[in-house]
């Protein structure tokens, strides 16, 4: 009987004890959680992610038509771009792209006269207005150097663009109104290279500053003063990882 009182104490004392001695084992550091953490926030295999971007486009002037119409796409400059990866590797992604280069609606009075005793007849005026967009979107590769928070990279992809203007005059002359309106549309095939760097923030967001370089074949007919799409892209923005919390093994 005494022997089964001290079996059952110590199967008490065994249970008692045993969590305490369990999470010493794995207790961990304050300094290696940190050092975990940091790795963990440095991984980017497997994740999925989208980015924002604006910046500032600049057409080469070679790229520019001889005869200038009413819109010439190498005056617009702001361009968005939002931008998919996905990351099979640590330093490789896959990239979905578009962006927008948008050409606002634009409205103006060139002439303006009205002949006095004639009344609303005697009004005579002239005006024009224009708008457009230039759409690219394209698939590519970004490969990534350095294994820290900080990495740069170069890029690459092909893909189409669309190029969409219109330009319009109208006249009203004794009461009566004439309009003249022109939409051109065209679908080009385009490239693009780029190179930049990101900064991991935080566990969800990376801070990219980057450049890309763009080029399409020569244009038929020529659309808004371009011969072709050739430039240069600067621009700033947000990378977000929308599954910060998978495995990365």
């Amino acid at each position: 009987m005494i022997v089964l009182y001290r079996l059952l104490i110590m199967s008490l004392l065994a249970i008692v004890f045993y969590p305490a001695y369990s999470q010493d084992d794995k207790f961990k550091t304050h300094e290696e959680l940190d050092r975990e953490f940091t790795e963990n926030l440095k991984a980017l295999k497997h994740s999925f992610s989208f980015s924002l971007h604006y910046g500032r486009a600049q057409m080469f002037s070679s790229a520019v038509s001889d005869s200038i119409s009413l819109v010439n796409i190498s005056n617009y400059h702001k361009q968005w771009n939002l931008t998919f990866e996905y990351y099979p590797w640590e330093n490789t992604a896959f990239q979905f792209s578009s962006g927008l280069q948008y050409i606002p609606k634009e409205k103006r009075i060139d002439s303006l006269s009205w002949t006095p005793g004639a009344g609303l007849g005697g009004i005579r005026a002239k005006a024009h207005g224009k708008g457009g967009a230039v759409i690219p979107v394209s698939l590519g590769i970004k490969k990534s150097f350095l294994h820290g928070l900080t990495r740069p990279y170069f890029s690459g992809g092909l893909g189409l663009s669309y190029i969409t203007v219109g330009v319009g005059t109208a006249s009203v002359i004794d009461g009566h109104t004439n309009k003249d309106i022109n939409r051109q549309s065209q679908v080009t095939f385009s490239w693009k290279v780029g190179t930049g760097i990101q900064h991991r923030m935080g566990k969800v967001v990376r801070l990219n500053l980057g450049v890309d370089f763009f080029g399409s074949p020569r244009l038929s007919p020529v659309i808004g003063s371009m011969d072709r799409l050739s430039g240069w892209y600067l621009s700033a923005g947000l990378n977000f990882i929308l599954n910060p919390d998978r495995k990365n093994h």
